[in-house]
Parts: structure tokens; C-alpha cells; sequence
């Protein structure tokens, strides 16, 4: 077996993930081969692990089991090279040919692979397939008694075995899968009666029960323990600290570099988000990045399109009245078609490539959209000027708002709005950039979509802010002054403040 990494020690079982990739494996495949799987997930979710564990159980069942990891031509070289060593086949010098595919190993084991017969079962995994830049299909291997398992970041790599290839998608863990990951450093030390399970939960929800990050987490806390910290003190401790120093601890390499994954939070998808900028590079009228970047301004839960469309209408006056300047590439994703309506080839496209990667997951409901990790979420907004976007989301919500209908429909996607809107206090103090009357028209926008859903008190302080400043600015008797009177008074009229309306 030529397998040169193994489940690490922490491994937490995923049953009904383990459970899929073994009745998927097991479908008759039918295009040379006579199984195939490919496992796809967001980096650091466990898929290698996951294939591993697989192999674990089931290696019995294998004359032969290689495991070639093609991240790069020369891991995909070197592996090679292992395997044939494995397999007890000639391992002669690489060519200077620049194809991978003809040079002496990988011809050698190809050959040999193709030569068994189908009761000399082998299985191959074709770990890390994330950048299919270069040509990954010429070195598969085929034969009639393989299984082929592929783990990827890139849902094109089903592509790769060619056929219907069935597929097992991995995401964040389980809630109980990820406390058991925790677990899993420290024994029975953690129980209910000494608070540590609360803070386990409560760790495993901030890292959004990304595998990768929490067992990086539990490799932290462990030391401080070794060093002499109870657990309830380090658990404390580390969420004290992401909250303080989230990107240094997500970023940090120390533990990683000892690790299994070798990679940190940062680092395990900077193969997608490179292959993304390639493709933007490539492709004017494609915007993968900018997107990613400005759904963090957004409610991750639901980045619905509807927002988009709604925006495409009301962008260019919001943008102008709030003297922003639009940037090209949301000019693309929200342009107007010949007949007046929202041109959605390029958003489309982008959030096409985006789901492929894994870096948004598509949802139907209750609308339309997208909706992305927490982790993805922090990855994409660092390093991107802020200021910029806030402004630009600034005249998004305000374009939104204003273009939401009164018909039945659009009042329901309104409560659905709500969750996107600017935190209040960030919006009453001032923001840079905007001037006193784009200030006002987005306290009288945002107020009027919270009086529309109730949320008088909210409302309340933004139309006394707009009340008071156009006051002072226009005059008490100046038409958007007694505007901004009207509101306040039938904001203090639902909440039953008579006196005050009147």
C-alpha cells in the first residue's frame, strides 16, 4: 500500500459522510474504469481525511492501493516515483520533455494499472486536484479492476474521470462532529459541571465548524494546557483571543506547520481564490473576486439575487446623491439591458465560478442566492479596502430599498431586507466620504423600510437625526423638513406615544 499519510490522530468520525463516499464507490462506473468517486469540499472541511478513513477500513478489499497527490506537477512527479517504487517497477529519470504524462513512472505505473485484471482490484486517489490549470487528466489512472477516488476544492474535477462520476460533497462538520473533534485533544476532561462544553460549542461556532480550523484550535488550547493552564482557563483564553486577534490566529503558521494539513485558514484557499483572479484576468466581463468581497458587506446567510436586481434599478441616483463614484466591475455585475432591465449574464457568471470552488453554496430559499462560511467570509474581506465598499454598500441598500414594491410579493422579500441593513449606530455617527445630504437620504431610506417592519424604536432615532438636521440645515418650514416631521410623528404614533405625535 503506498499511502504516505495517515488520519490524524485527532480524527473525529463523520458516519453519514463515510457512509455516502462507501455506497457511492461502490456504483458500477462503466468508462475504464470500474468505480470512481470524486469527493469536493471547501479547503480544510476533511476530504482527504475523510478518503483516508475510507482507505482504513476497506484496504482489504485492494490487491493494491496508490495515492498520487497532484497539487503540483512536481508532487504528481514525485508520487509517481513512490508509487512505482511501491509496486516493485522501474523507476527511471525523469525526461526533459516538459509533458508529465510521458515521462517513465507515469507511463509505468498507467501500464501497469491497465494491465490488471478484475480480480486484482486496485484503488488510486487523486488527492488535492484543486488547480486543473494544467493538464490533470492526461495522468489518471484507467483499468478495468481500479477505483479511483479524486478529492478537490473544484467541482470541474468530476470532469476529470469523465462519465456521470458520482460525487460526495464535504462541508462544515456537524455541531456534535465538532465538539468531538475538540474532545478528541483532551480525553474526558470536558464536562458539563466544569463549563468547558459550553466553551467548546462556543469555539467551534465562532470557526463555524471548520475541521481544519478547529483542530488547529484544539492543538492551541492543548499546549496551554501542557504548560500548566486547567482546560476551562485555556478554552477561556482562546476565545479571548479570536475574538481580540482573529486574523493572527487564523493566520498563524506554527501549528500547521506540524500538522497533517500543513495549511492554516488562510492559506487552504489560496489555490481557488488564484485560480479565480486567473480566470478574472483572462475574462473582462467576470468579477468572481469583487463579488465575494462585497457579499462580506451582506448578511452571509442569504446573499439574495433579488438584491441585485433591485439594486441594478436604483444604483446610479443613489450612487450620485451620496456622490460616490462606481467602480467598473459593479457597473458589469449590475447593468441594465437594452429593454431597461437588469443584465444578469455577468453576476451570474460570477457567482457560477464562486459555487464552484465552494467558496459560496447556492440556496433556493426563501429566495434566490447565495450564502457562504463564516471563515470564507473573513478570508475575502481582508486586505480589501473597507472604506471603499462600505460606501458602495452605503448606495446598495439605499438603491434597494427605495426599489422595494408594495405588492405582496416585494413585502414579504422586505422583512428578508432587514437583516442587510447598515448597524444604526454606524450610520447615525457619520461615514466618511458621504455628505450631509446623502447622510439624510439614507437615514430616511433605512427608516423607512423599519417603520415598514415595525421596528419603531429603531426608526424612531433615525427620523429624530434627519428631523433635526434638516431643521437646522433647510429650515423647520422647508418641505423635506416637514417631510421628516411626518415620519417621526407616525413612528411615535405606533408605538402608542400620542402626546409626542400630536
Amino acid at each position: 500500500m503506498s499511502v504516505p499519510v495517515t488520519t490524524v490522530p485527532t480524527y473525529t468520525e463523520r458516519p453519514h459522510l463515510s457512509k455516502e463516499l462507501s455506497e457511492k464507490i461502490c456504483e458500477k462506473y462503466g468508462t475504464g474504469l470500474a468505480h470512481g468517486v470524486a469527493v469536493i469540499g471547501l479547503g480544510g472541511t476533511g476530504k482527504t481525511q475523510l478518503v483516508l478513513r475510507y482507505i482504513e477500513e476497506h484496504k482489504d478489499e485492494y490487491n493494491s492501493v496508490l495515492w498520487v497527490d497532484v497539487r503540483s506537477k512536481e508532487t504528481t512527479r514525485s508520487s509517481y516515483e513512490r508509487c512505482c517504487r511501491e509496486l516493485g517497477l522501474p523507476v527511471e529519470a525523469a525526461l526533459d520533455c516538459g509533458l508529465l504524462q510521458d515521462e517513465p513512472s507515469v507511463q509505468g505505473m498507467l501500464s501497469w494499472l491497465r494491465g490488471r485484471g478484475e480480480d486484482q482490484r486496485w484503488l488510486a486517489v487523486v488527492d488535492n486536484a484543486d488547480d486543473l490549470s494544467w493538464d490533470v487528466s492526461s495522468i489518471m489512472s484507467k483499468g478495468k479492476a481500479g477505483t479511483v477516488i479524486v478529492t478537490s476544492q473544484d467541482a470541474q474535477a468530476l470532469r476529470l474521470l469523465g462519465g456521470r462520476t458520482p460525487m460526495v460533497r464535504v462541508d462544515a462538520m456537524e455541531p456534535e462532529e465538532a465538539v468531538r473533534l475538540v474532545l478528541n485533544y483532551f480525553d474526558g476532561s470536558v464536562r458539563p459541571e466544569n463549563g468547558c462544553r459550553v466553551l467548546v460549542d462556543e469555539i467551534t461556532e465562532c470557526l463555524d465548524r471548520l475541521a481544519l480550523a478547529i483542530d488547529l484550535a484544539g492543538a492551541r488550547v492543548q499546549v496551554d494546557v501542557e504548560n500548566g493552564d486547567d482546560l476551562a482557563t485555556a478554552l477561556r483564553q482562546y476565545l479571548t483571543d479570536y475574538r481580540r486577534y482573529q486574523g493572527k490566529l487564523l493566520r498563524d503558521e506554527e501549528f500547521a506547520r506540524v500538522s497533517t494539513y500543513k495549511k492554516t485558514a488562510w492559506t487552504a484557499w489560496e489555490t481557488s481564490l488564484s485560480s479565480l483572479r486567473k480566470i478574472e484576468d483572462s475574462q473582462s466581463d467576470i468579477y468572481p473576486i469583487q463579488l465575494l468581497s462585497f457579499a462580506t458587506m451582506l448578511d452571509r446567510a442569504n446573499v439574495q439575487d433579488e438584491l441585485f436586481r433591485l439594486a441594478s434599478a436604483g444604483l446610479e441616483e443613489a450612487s450620485h446623491q451620496l456622490d460616490i463614484r462606481l467602480p467598473g466591475w459593479i457597473h458589469g455585475l449590475l447593468g441594465r439591458g437594452d429593454d431597461n432591465t437588469w443584465d444578469d449574464f455577468s453576476y451570474r457568471a460570477s457567482v457560477k465560478l464562486l459555487v464552484r470552488y465552494g467558496l459560496v453554496r447556492p440556496i433556493a430559499e426563501p429566495w434566490k442566492g447565495i450564502t457562504m462560511h463564516g471563515l470564507v467570509r473573513w478570508r475575502a474581506s481582508v486586505g480589501m479596502d473597507r472604506e471603499q465598499y462600505w460606501r458602495l454598500y452605503l448606495a446598495f441598500i439605499v438603491a434597494v430599498c427605495e426599489n422595494i414594491g408594495e405588492e405582496a410579493d416585494s413585502v414579504r422579500f422586505r422583512r428578508h431586507v432587514v437583516v442587510h441593513l447598515p448597524p444604526k449606530d454606524e450610520i447615525l455617527g457619520g461615514t466618511n466620504g458621504v455628505k450631509d445630504e446623502g447622510l439624510w437620504r439614507i437615514w430616511t431610506t433605512v427608516g423607512h423600510v423599519l417603520r415598514k417592519e415595525g421596528r419603531w424604536k429603531e426608526a424612531e432615532e433615525l427620523d429624530v437625526k434627519v428631523m433635526e438636521a434638516s431643521s437646522r440645515v433647510l429650515g423647520e418650514e422647508h418641505p423635506d423638513t416637514l417631510r421628516a416631521i411626518g415620519n417621526l410623528a407616525s413612528t411615535y404614533r405606533n408605538q402608542g406615544r400620542w402626546k409626542d405625535a400630536e
